[in-house]
């Protein structure tokens, strides 16, 4: 039984069958190795059951086929204006209420500077432009969402201007608030404590 379809949809996504449902066992493990990785008791190519395994992947020992894990890539943009910068406030979990910075997941083959201008207008309204983004650093941290902890790669752009833009919440963001950058943010994720720091 196999774990991918090569005919439709698109063959470049991961596509589950639910072989749970059909067969009666489960496609993760959640013992061994970390549970924050999302890890296959079975071989999406061939089917085999897997029983060894690390945070890395496997190779299947039945197809010889590898099977790697990978922390997920994602954008915030930090935007600066004077001595303030831009807060979301999240409207929905992880971390509902809490503060973040705008952002989001890269869409497929989508490159983080452009992530990064799609998120912004998505959840500002705003169209920044990409050539004013400027990197100010990466941090891997967790993302605990329907019942798993994943690891993330943030990826953070800084955007200095002159005056503040007209800003509206929107997508998942349920505020935008300016705060002195001598403040410190109820951040939802530790890494953003660090991003806010050299924002400074």
């Amino acid at each position: 039984h196999y774990l991918f379809s090569h005919d439709s949809p698109p063959a470049y996504l991961l596509m589950f069958n639910f072989l749970k449902v059909r067969h009666g066992f489960s496609l993760i493990s959640h013992d061994s190795p970390p549970a924050y990785l999302l890890m296959f008791n079975f071989c999406p190519y061939c089917g085999n059951k897997i029983s060894k395994q690390d945070k890395n992947g496997f190779q299947c020992p039945n197809c010889k086929k590898w099977t790697h894990y990978a922390s997920t890539p994602a954008v915030s943009i930090a935007l600066k204006v004077g001595d303030e910068g831009l807060v979301a406030v999240r409207g929905r979990d992880p971390g509902k209420g809490m503060h973040d910075l705008v952002g989001g997941f890269l869409e497929y083959g989508e490159g983080p500077l452009d992530a990064a201008v799609r998120e912004f207008k998505e959840e500002t309204w705003v169209e920044i432009d990409k050539n004013k983004l400027v990197f100010l650093g990466m941090w891997v941290d967790n993302y605990h969402y329907q019942d798993f902890t994943q690891l993330i790669l943030n990826i953070v752009y800084l955007i200095e201007l002159p005056k503040k833009p007209a800003v509206v919440g929107a997508d998942d963001v349920v505020d935008l608030i300016w705060l002195p950058l001598s403040e410190k943010p109820d951040f939802a994720f530790g890494y953003l404590h660090e991003a806010w720091k050299k924002i400074c």
